[in-house]
């Protein structure tokens, strides 16, 4: 198991993958999850964001996606983080 993180008071977050989950993931999935991470203030945020504009979950990823490229850029690979960009 692996956990990643510290208290919620500094708007950190805590990761917990069992063994047998991780070892079922290929390298980049279980790389991903690893480094995915964001705080309290971005999660509020974007919450708010799909309130105001009556938003499902997919057009919120997009939104973030398309907002917040500096966040997410750094959890994937270079590959990756050019197809999304060229996706959205």
């Amino acid at each position: 198991m692996r956990i990643r993180g510290s208290s919620a008071e500094n708007g950190s977050s805590i990761n917990i993958i069992g063994a047998s989950f991780a070892s079922a993931l290929a390298i980049p999935t279980l790389y991903y999850i690893t480094n995915r991470s964001f705080g309290n203030a971005t999660l509020n945020t974007l919450l708010a964001w799909m309130a105001d504009n009556q938003a499902t979950g997919e057009e919120a990823a997009i939104y973030y996606l398309q907002n917040n490229q500096d966040d997410w850029s750094g959890w994937v690979s270079k590959d990756v983080k050019k197809a999304v960009l060229a996706a959205l």
